[in-house]
């Protein structure tokens, strides 16, 4: 190159790589990913893997010696598959980049990233996080992603660098979120605060592959919920539910009763599988709001509905409530499968016309007072009352039982009017 322009003028030699490149002279080789090997020659996760390739030098001309080498959080990742998966993603970005006219000479520091869009910086910090969080965890961070990726496409965000998205963006972002439709999606502060909280996780783990230098959306604040109880229905509203779902919303009746007979969470009855079940020993063993295991007695009624869908002949993968109102395959997050009888469940409130402030999970607090009066009038004294229901409900102590209790009406005080010695 020096003998072909031996003022070295740039000019010079911009204008020759540029001959190179119509001539079809590759100006790059093929990303690949590098994967030291032990003694056995088996891949060696105690040495740094990195995703490697060459560039034609523009001050020679020539396939630069040295490999461009980039590490980008492989190292972090603990299983030979993990590492290699996230190397092919990075392979797949960088040979995008290149194609685009991508120069590492130009840019500066050959380990300087080029800056990804939007898109692509936030699904990769997504399949970063993938190997170190539950299944559940993981569809979750999909789910909240995928609505702010929509969100970012329809208001031309989702292409931009990543260094350009700024706090303004997600502000927003979760500005739109508690709109009320059709302008936005009408969600309540807790829902907003949820949605940020998952998009600063995938931000924080963006800062952790030195992609972007901080989290700003950490430090956004969201509104929170005025304090509010969802409310128990009166004993009119119950015999209309349960009259209504019988006959028009089947598949909806029975997951009501679910929560209404167990105790359990929507999302703890959305993820039963017929593996979870055991018909023996009449237990359901689930995945508590911690994410621990906890098993549930099935009282009688409940033994006979899964009786009755002879849930012992069924593959151990179906899920137990499904669209088809019996048990079979869903391929969805938990989040959806909830969703999907959250909205079933507001149309019925709506034909209904029941107050916002009661829903589904207002039938635990129904069984909870039903319960406890139910013991108190059989003569157990209070304190024995509470500890049988402590053991039904699955709370974490007395007093917060109790506490539970007062709020929903179930523990009043006595009339103390006697005990006044003013008049007012």
């Amino acid at each position: 190159m020096d003998k072909l322009f031996p003022n070295g003028k740039r000019e010079h030699i911009s204008e020759y790589i540029a001959i190179l490149t119509k001539m079809a002279v590759n100006m790059y080789s093929e990303p690949k990913l590098y994967i030291p090997k032990d003694s056995e020659g088996k891949p060696d996760l105690s040495q740094r893997w990195y995703v490697y390739f060459y560039f034609r030098n523009p001050n020679t001309g020539n396939m630069d010696k040295r490999p461009i080498k980039y590490y980008k959080g492989i190292n972090r990742l603990k299983t030979v598959s993990d590492r290699k998966r996230v190397g092919k993603q990075l392979i797949s970005v960088l040979k995008t980049m290149l194609e685009e006219g991508y120069n590492p000479f130009i840019k500066g520091s050959a380990n300087t990233l080029p800056v990804g869009t939007v898109k692509e910086c936030f699904e990769t910090a997504l399949e970063h996080k993938k190997p170190f969080v539950k299944e559940t965890t993981y569809n979750s961070y999909c789910d909240y992603l995928n609505l702010f990726l929509d969100w970012a496409k329809k208001n031309s965000i989702s292409r931009m660098p990543i260094n350009e998205l700024s706090r303004k963006h997600i502000s927003a972002y979760l500005n739109y979120l508690g709109r009320e439709k059709p302008h936005g999606k009408g969600l309540m502060p807790t829902s907003i605060h949820n949605h940020k909280g998952n998009l600063s996780a995938l931000m924080g783990q963006m800062v952790k592959d030195d992609i972007i230098p901080e989290n700003f959306i950490a430090k956004i604040p969201t509104k929170k919920n005025r304090p509010s109880k969802n409310e128990p229905f009166s004993m009119d509203e119950i015999k209309e539910l349960r009259k209504y779902t019988k006959e028009h919303e089947p598949v909806l009746y029975n997951f009501l009763q679910f929560i209404f007979y167990s105790f359990m969470r929507n999302n703890e009855i959305a993820r039963i599988q017929v593996k979870h079940i055991n018909m023996d020993n009449r237990t359901i063993a689930i995945e508590t709001k911690g994410e621990k295991k906890s098993h549930i007695l099935m009282i009688d009624r409940l033994y006979g509905m899964l009786k009755d869908w002879n849930v012992e002949q069924l593959p151990k993968d179906y899920y137990l409530f499904t669209p088809e109102g019996v048990p079979g395959k869903w391929d969805a997050s938990v989040k959806s499968r909830v969703d999907y009888f959250s909205e079933r469940f507001a149309k019925v409130k709506k034909e209904l016309k029941i107050p916002k402030e009661k829903n589904s999970y207002s039938l635990r607090h129904n069984a909870a007072v039903d319960l406890f009066t139910s013991f108190m009038e059989q003569g157990m004294a209070e304190k024995e009352a509470i500890y049988t229901l402590l053991q039904i409900t699955r709370h974490k102590s007395e007093g917060a039982l109790r506490k539970y209790l007062r709020d929903v009406g179930a523990i009043l005080p006595k009339d103390w009017g006697q005990h006044y010695n003013i008049s007012f």
